[in-house]
């Protein structure tokens, strides 16, 4: 794969990597590891629809360690989209419609990560999707990197591989040519962009990637909902006022809250990572009482007039056409900021101690 045109055609946007797109066999584990962190932190994974009692959905995280992986759903649109697929020992990356969100945006990120990895390539997209000083801005946040915009800014270096490489349907230079602040020096790293900013998110939304070695800081509200789920956690464990049955039975009720998540609020999904740990530490009073909090979140905002009337209009009109206001309720968000928590064992270990 040493000379390489991969390019998606994705409703007349071309988004791909022209130019000798290899990746050197030392930097091949490297690269992927990176990838995986990229597409964690954007909550990007592949979606799997679990066929018990009435259904639902989880999310597995890509693995760097098998040969390939695909993924096809984001945590932060709430929609399933086409695959994107990456070879993590031949380090090549292919993608289908991305869409206009954050699952877009982290497709960018993916194939700019691989321009800076590969010998000597260059992302193709539309020039309104791409921005690789907010691109590599994220990836040196989030990856810890130094990436800078020498490649981007080297007329020469561009011009030489879009010749070696040329198609009819290629842009044209200009638009290989970074747009640089003024004052930057595309040869230093690029100023870090926090992931909230990058993929244009409330920073409450992305709770599941929050750590306190990164510059994301959680609103006071958000702050005191995770000191009330503390407070609530706490009072179960020391009261034992969780429900202590059977493993069995225990794994029957953890499922039917699973089922309900998805019958009454709609799109909300839970991490594979979480679904296996709490099926599996039925006899741990710790994960007892979290899971006891959170079905009494399930049962308290069940009936709330906008969790109702989300279910009511997504069914009638299409998750698309439904209200903001509708998608986006107090009750809806609860639920999902709670298995956020779960899912971020940094801030669970902090909170619950567990």
């Amino acid at each position: 794969m040493e000379r390489l045109a991969v390019l998606n055609e994705i409703n007349g946007i071309c988004m791909g990597i022209v130019g000798n797109a290899k990746v050197s066999v030392e930097k091949k584990t490297e690269f992927a590891n990176q990838m995986v962190k990229l597409f964690q932190t954007a909550g990007i994974c592949e979606l799997h629809w679990l066929a018990i009692g009435t259904g639902f959905y989880i999310m597995s995280p890509p693995n760097p360690k098998r040969p390939y992986f695909t993924v096809n759903g984001s945590f932060l649109d709430e929609k399933m989209y086409e695959p994107i697929q990456f070879n993590t020992e031949e380090c090549w990356l292919k993608s289908g419609d991305t869409g206009k969100g954050v699952y877009s945006s982290a497709a960018i990120a993916a194939y700019m990560l691989w321009e800076q990895y590969a010998d000597n390539a260059l992302t193709v997209a539309d020039e309104a999707r791409i921005y690789p000083e907010s691109v590599l801005g994220w990836q040196n946040f989030v990856l810890e990197t130094a990436f800078t915009l020498e490649k981007r800014t080297d007329a020469g270096c561009i011009h030489e591989t879009l010749e070696q490489y040329s198609q009819s349907r290629l842009p044209d230079l200009p638009k290989f040519l970074a747009c640089v602040t003024p004052g930057i020096n595309p040869m230093e790293p690029v100023t870090k962009v926090s992931t909230d900013k990058y993929l244009c998110v409330n920073p409450d939304d992305i709770l599941y990637t929050w750590s306190p070695r990164k510059d994301t800081p959680l609103s006071e509200r958000m702050w005191e909902t995770i000191f009330q789920w503390e407070e609530e956690y706490r009072g179960i464990l020391k009261d034992a006022s969780y429900p202590f049955e059977d493993p069995e039975t225990l794994r029957k009720r953890m499922l039917n809250d699973m089922c309900m998540v998805e019958a009454v609020y709609t799109r909300v999904w839970i991490w594979s990572d979480v679904f296996r740990e709490w099926l599996i530490h039925t006899d741990s009073p710790e994960h007892l009482a979290a899971w006891e909090v959170f079905h009494q979140i399930l049962k308290k905002h069940e009936n709330d007039w906008k969790v109702r009337e989300l279910a009511k209009s997504v069914e009638d009109h299409g998750w698309e056409l439904t209200p903001v206001d509708l998608k986006y309720n107090e009750g809806r968000n609860e639920v999902k900021q709670f298995l956020s928590l779960l899912h971020n064992r940094t801030l669970r270990r902090l909170i619950f101690g567990f």
